[in-house]
């Protein structure tokens, strides 16, 4: 949904990092402002140049015209987390006892967590 602006007049696409104050239009007084949400940054059209001396102003930084016309929402997917998958439980009643896979189940810790702390409180 492009704002039309009049064309006689530049306008430069500033921003500033905070939410958009309801209501909030550009210089022209009719373009309204436009949030970002991925970014937490408000955009207008401004007739000063972005971060002017005497503009006082919070719209300090320039970006592109389309900041100023559309959010700039970006479809974030995250990747897939290189988690440990969880292995299935046996029971160890039903494996043959002293084997590799009955001395594991029986003897390790499978909640991820490290033994050093059982360890260190073994050897004291």
């Amino acid at each position: 949904a492009s704002q039309e602006l009049s064309t006689d007049t530049t306008y430069y696409c500033c921003c500033k990092p905070k939410k958009c104050e309801d209501g909030a239009v550009g210089s022209d007084k009719n373009t309204l402002a436009v949030y970002t949400p991925d970014e937490n940054r408000c955009c207008k059209f401004k007739k000063k140049r972005c971060g002017a001396l005497f503009a006082f102003s919070a719209y300090k930084e320039s970006k592109g015209k389309e900041y100023c016309e559309t959010s700039q929402v970006t479809r974030y997917t995250p990747a897939a987390v290189n988690a440990p998958q969880r292995v299935a439980t046996l029971d160890p009643a039903l494996m043959e006892p002293k084997s590799p896979m009955h001395t594991v189940s029986t003897y390790c810790s499978w909640d991820g967590g490290s033994d050093a702390d059982e360890e260190e409180e073994a050897d004291t």
